[in-house]
């Protein structure tokens, strides 16, 4: 086991596990859109809590026919929320009781797991989220 930072440990270091698995990843997350019915699909967005993710997403899943992909984190935060059209969110990496607070409807729709990932991205449940409300109002620096 090696410090990953934070006092996290990886059987590998952060620098090379941070590298691994993001095709399984984005095969997981293709396979939870695809099971969106239409409706809900075209009306979709993708959120990730790292730019990490939200980038494989983006590049690894071109030709798959996957939403925009947003994260608040680092430069993809720039580009802002989802706009409020967007009433079903796939959400990857997000702890679920977190996502409820924000969320009117949340369905557990998979579970990808890395064994050689670094720990806090071993475990990227996905799931639909349909709310009432603007997902604005959840990003960070946006007015509701």
């Amino acid at each position: 086991q090696i410090e990953a930072g934070e006092g996290k440990r990886s059987p590998l270091p952060q620098w090379l596990s941070d590298r691994l698995d993001w095709q399984p990843f984005v095969d997981d997350v293709v396979r939870v859109v695809q099971r969106l019915p239409a409706p809900e699909r075209a009306r979709a967005a993708i959120l990730a809590p790292s730019y990490g993710q939200a980038g494989a997403l983006e590049l690894l899943g071109r030709g798959h026919d996957l939403p925009q992909v947003y994260s608040g984190h680092n430069h993809y935060s720039f580009w802002g929320p989802p706009p409020d059209s967007v009433t079903t969110l796939v959400v990857v990496g997000f702890d679920r009781d977190m996502i409820r607070r924000y969320y009117d409807e949340v369905e557990f729709a998979g579970l990808h797991r890395c064994a050689r990932c670094t720990p806090w991205s071993t475990t990227a449940s996905s799931a639909w989220k349909r709310t009432t409300w603007p997902p604005r109002a959840a990003w960070p620096g946006v007015p509701s």
